[in-house]
């Protein structure tokens, strides 16, 4: 991911959004990239909401969820 457009603190971590890239979740030891290959609904993220163990990422194509 070459541009952090928005970041939103998460529980252990922090969620890095990118209007063309997706969604990096950055923990302590550990990065994430989910883009429209791993299964979000378009590589356009918007923002991510986190509601106990899961996080909610808007997208252009329609929100997706991830649990744990």
């Amino acid at each position: 991911m070459e541009v952090i457009e928005k970041t939103f603190a998460i529980k252990d971590g922090a969620a890095h959004i990118n209007y063309e890239d997706g969604l990096l979740l950055q923990y302590a030891n550990t990065n994430y990239l989910f883009t429209k290959k791993e299964g979000l609904p378009a590589n356009t993220a918007y923002h991510v909401h986190e509601h106990r163990d899961t996080l909610w990422i808007s997208t252009s194509a329609g929100v997706a969820a991830i649990f744990n």
